[in-house]
């Protein structure tokens, strides 16, 4: 009876001793990481051309020189308007990224200035706007680039293009009708 009772001390006395190792050795909570985060290279110190990787690819290559029969001189012209595209583009993004960055730091000041802001926002309008209608001459040069027999099939290659271009998107815009006032209540447990 007695042995029992020691058993029964060592076990617990055992017990809660683990108890303790195990709660007072946790490892601690990371430090959270004080200070801005790190920021994208300056406009003036990007990389290569925005279209590089696609004048490498090889299936684009092989479809322009097999499925469309492009000659030497076609792919050539492609280069060549591809090269121009992005010269002219890269402009036009830097200064889009420029006004963007000085229209939000003008947010940071306590007043902001409301004709900086307008001319700002004027700016990136122009440039996008600019921007579009090179992307549209892009396009339309690109389609002259074809003979007759494969017209019809770079048509349809640049209309694929044309509909990938934009923001990539997780799936439709809207599932179901639209709702004139506020949304339904969410089932109970969600």
């Amino acid at each position: 009876m007695k042995s029992n009772r020691i058993l029964i001390w060592v076990l617990a006395i055992t017990n809660l001793s683990l108890l303790l190792i195990l709660i007072f050795q946790r490892p601690s909570p990371p430090t959270p990481i004080v200070g801005p985060p790190p920021f994208p290279t300056p406009p003036e110190q990007m990389g290569p051309p925005l279209n590089a990787p696609l004048m490498q690819d090889p299936k684009m290559i092989s479809f322009l020189e097999d499925s469309l029969g492009f000659t030497d001189a076609e792919f050539a012209a492609f280069r060549d308007l591809r090269r121009q595209m992005d010269q002219e583009g890269r402009i036009h993004h830097v200064a889009i990224k420029k006004a963007k960055h000085d229209l939000f730091m003008l947010g940071l000041n306590a007043t902001p200035n409301v004709e900086t802001k307008d001319s700002l926002l004027a700016i990136i309008c122009t440039e996008f706007k600019a921007l579009d209608e090179l992307t549209m001459e892009h396009f339309h040069s690109l389609s002259m680039l074809g003979t007759p027999s494969n017209q019809a099939m770079l048509n349809e290659f640049l209309e694929k293009l044309i509909d990938h271009m934009g923001p990539p998107r997780k799936g439709p815009l809207h599932d179901g009708p639209m709702h004139d006032g506020p949304q339904p209540p969410h089932p109970p447990g969600f």
